[in-house]
């Protein structure tokens, strides 16, 4: 009687091709005569196996035990307890012949639960075992669960018969988040690269792109650990196109930028032990932050930086490869601050991320991480902007902050309408960037204005224009002492508002605040006079649109 068989599968399943769904052997006997099955070892077992259904797995019966009535074998799971569970029968054998054991979906559900699959049976010497995929998307598992020691020397998984140049990528998955960078190499027979990845602190996985030329020759993958540490991987596969449209690779929740080495920045300096970035005192602004490359952030939401509360005003910003940068700028008194990353894939290759002030400025960090959208803390504390009015009505506008005047003491208008020499006022809560506002209080005093993310409030009526631009001489008019006057200069300071002289239609206009408690639309003019667009360009041929006329705005439908 032949000795029976206990193998367990360390190699991958073999060549899979979905659109050709080729033969994978599994197993196959060392002789012509097969190996004997039975009911009390877990005969041809396969570890980490994923079925799909109508998947055909298929036995090669080389001979029979005559003493045996009804020769038969037995497809097997491991169910909840990793109790032995039956999924398949088949009998009655003759030597010579195969049998297939069709995978339906309640098959492939069972195994699923712990990805394992083994035979019993009596009376029949199996030479062969096989599985035909359907045309599923595929992948083939590496059979680990080990934990490496805090060693730096190398780690091997042996491809053995499997065929990689069937496959696209390459993914390893961690147990738990990797204190240490882990670096994944495929290697040819000679130990030489062919491809490389890492799984970087704090990350579960990583998905390795093969290259079609070269794949052909893995023929080893080496894991290796940088730094004294464990760590246990869960699973290891190849896997092609179609299986990873659907594949989300695992990452934490959240992942720390590291506040013992902050490598990027300009004109600063940052203390490691107290975790402060100081800007240099005899520079107008600097920065400190983290210098990345290309960090890929398509799996995360947002940038979650907190500080021990801030005494000075700063700007977040993230930085990506090739494209433009996304900021957040927080006020005195900050201690969370959200920066969402850019939805459109910019943050898949995220540049760098600092943090901005000016001369002599310090900010303390106390963390600093990026998170996915439910792990972000629901609200931010952005401080206060520090305000000090000249006068009691001044023009504003801020290139960095948005603001929210709803609760303070100081109250923001904007201007709807130019009628009867007068600039027709609506008060405004929350005012964007670069929006021209009146703000009325009182003159020489301090005024700490809520800083917040964003705004959705409207300003699509406001006629007031943001500063910090050059204009034409006696073309735009600007607040002096409490009325629109003309404004015979050319530079329009920052911070101030002003409005363009086509839209005001007199030399001098008064501030009519009237019942200015919101926001509200203006109805369609009835002038037949001159149209203006909102950039205070003549119009000869209004279409559809927002116009001003006689220093009105009017809409033409």
């Amino acid at each position: 009687m032949k000795k029976i068989l206990l193998l367990l599968f360390a190699a991958l399943m073999g060549v899979v091709n979905v659109a050709n769904a080729e033969t994978i052997t599994l197993w196959e006997s060392t002789t012509p005569e097969g190996d004997l099955i039975s009911w009390n070892n877990a005969c041809y077992e396969k570890n980490n196996i994923d079925l799909s259904e109508g998947d055909v797995i298929t036995i090669t019966v080389a001979g029979v035990d005559p003493d045996v009535e009804w020769p038969q074998a037995t497809l097997r799971t491991s169910d909840e307890t990793w109790g032995w569970q039956g999924l398949l029968n088949k009998g009655g054998f003759s030597a010579g012949n195969t049998y297939e054991y069709v995978i339906t979906a309640e098959i492939a559900e069972k195994v699923a639960v712990h990805r394992h699959i083994f035979f019993g049976g009596e009376g029949a010497y199996i030479s062969k075992v096989e599985l035909t995929p359907s045309n599923s998307p595929r992948k083939d598992v590496l059979s680990v669960c080990k934990t490496y020691e805090p060693t730096k020397s190398w780690d091997w998984f042996e491809t053995g018969t499997s065929a990689p140049s069937n496959y696209n990528y390459f993914v390893v998955e961690l147990a738990e988040a990797s204190e240490t960078v882990v670096n994944v190499k495929l290697l040819d027979s000679s130990n030489g690269n062919i491809s490389t990845g890492k799984i970087a602190a704090g990350d579960f996985a990583v998905k390795i792109a093969l290259n079609d030329e070269t794949k052909a020759n893995i023929a080893k993958i080496v894991l290796q650990n940088e730094t004294v540490s464990n760590f246990t991987v869960s699973n290891a596969f190849f896997a092609n196109e179609e299986y990873m449209t659907s594949y989300i690779l695992p990452v934490p929740n959240t992942k720390n930028l590291s506040l013992s080495n902050l490598n990027g920045g300009w004109n600063s300096s940052y203390d490691a032990d107290t975790h402060t970035i100081t800007i240099d005192p005899d520079k107008d602004n600097g920065g400190k932050g983290w210098y990345l490359g290309e960090q890929d952030y398509s799996m995360y939401d947002n940038l979650v930086i907190s500080f021990e509360s801030t005494t000075s005003l700063g700007k977040i910003v993230i930085e990506y490869n090739g494209h433009e940068s996304t900021s957040l700028s927080f006020g005195k008194g900050a201690t969370t601050v959200v920066v969402p990353f850019a939805t459109d894939g910019r943050k898949s290759s995220v540049k760098q991320i600092y943090i901005q002030g000016n001369t002599k400025e310090t900010f303390t960090l106390t963390e600093a991480y990026v998170a996915t959208a439910e792990s972000t803390p629901p609200t931010s504390n952005l401080g206060v902007y520090p305000l000090t009015l000249s006068k009691d009505k001044i023009s504003f506008s801020h290139p960095s902050y948005v603001l929210d005047f709803s609760e303070t003491d100081v109250k923001a208008y904007i201007v709807t309408s130019i009628s009867d020499n007068a600039a027709n006022l609506e008060q405004a809560g929350e005012v964007a960037t670069n929006t021209g506002v009146i703000l009325v209080g009182k003159a020489n005093t301090n005024y700490d204005i809520p800083v917040i993310a964003s705004t959705s409030e409207s300003m699509d009526l406001n006629l007031l224009k943001p500063g910090d631009t050059t204009v034409d001489a006696n073309s735009v008019y600007v607040l002096s002492d409490g009325e629109f006057k003309l404004f015979t200069g050319t530079e329009i300071p920052w911070g101030k508002a002003y409005l363009p002289k086509s839209v005001v239609g007199a030399h001098e206009l008064s501030l009519n605040f009237g019942d200015a408690t919101g926001i509200k639309n203006i109805k369609v003019g009835t002038e037949d006079n001159v149209y203006y667009d909102l950039n205070g360009r003549r119009v000869l041929y209004p279409t559809k649109g927002l116009y001003i006329v006689n220093g009105k705005k009017v809409i033409v439908k």
